[in-house]
């Protein structure tokens, strides 16, 4: 990204879109499910669970926009229906 296109810009929406040109390859999604699962964000057993390290994949997961709260019920409502799907 070069200067003019930082312009005008916040610092969320440059890392924004730094992360999501990161993560958008099936590369980068492969990585960025192994980031998760390292940091437990996946784990169901409490024993397991370490609180920061999910506070770290829930900021990754903050700065893709994955979970801001503009789009929070449409992530609930893919979440809800690929289930369904199974």
């Amino acid at each position: 990204m070069d200067s003019n296109e930082l312009k005008g810009r916040t610092d969320e929406e440059i890392i924004r879109d730094q992360f999501k040109s990161t993560f958008s390859t099936n590369s980068g999604q492969q990585t960025l499910i192994r980031i998760l699962d390292w940091c437990g964000y996946f784990a169901t057993d409490p024993a397991f669970i370490i609180p920061e390290n999910v506070a770290i994949a829930n900021k990754i997961m903050l700065s893709l926009g994955s979970i801001d709260p503009d789009n929070i019920r449409e992530l609930i409502c893919k979440l809800v229906t690929i289930g369904e799907k199974r």
